[in-house]
């Protein structure tokens, strides 16, 4: 009975001992995490910080490239209107030539609307008399 009694009290202090093992390894193993955490976070943070001085930086950049292109497009639109004043002095010159040279062609055009008038009405009555010839030859030969 007394080797069954320090048998269970063996085990029981092993246990005993076992089981403060397992409370330092889970305090061991919380610290670890705790510090892991606190680690975790100061990168975190250090992170956030740079993410942050670099979105200045690009919101700067950012800025001053939207400054540079409209100062461009301000820039390529005077160009532009003035090239515009050019071109519209130039077809307005172009247009008085066309208008000048379109007179002179009507002019000369009508007289030869007229004359060309003349030619078709000559022809129909040319037509007109050989079909007047056609009918009496055709007249004659039916009485034949």
């Amino acid at each position: 009975f007394e080797r069954r009694e320090r048998s269970l009290q063996q085990m029981l202090e092993q246990a005993r001992l076992g089981q403060e093992e397992e409370t330092r390894t889970a305090e061991i193993q919380l610290a670890m995490k705790l510090k892991r955490q606190e680690e975790l976070l100061r990168a975190s943070e250090a992170k956030i910080k740079s993410l942050e001085e670099s979105s200045d930086r690009q919101q700067e950049l950012y800025e001053r490239h939207v400054g540079q292109l409209s100062q461009q497009i301000r820039s390529i639109q005077e160009n532009f209107r003035s090239q515009l004043e050019v071109a519209q002095s130039e077809n307005d010159e172009q247009l008085q030539a066309a208008i000048a040279k379109l007179s002179d062609v009507e002019r000369n055009s009508k007289s030869e609307r007229e004359r060309m008038r003349a030619e078709v009405e000559q022809e129909r009555e040319e037509q007109a008399s050989k079909l007047a010839q056609a009918e009496e030859l055709g007249q004659q030969v039916a009485t034949l």
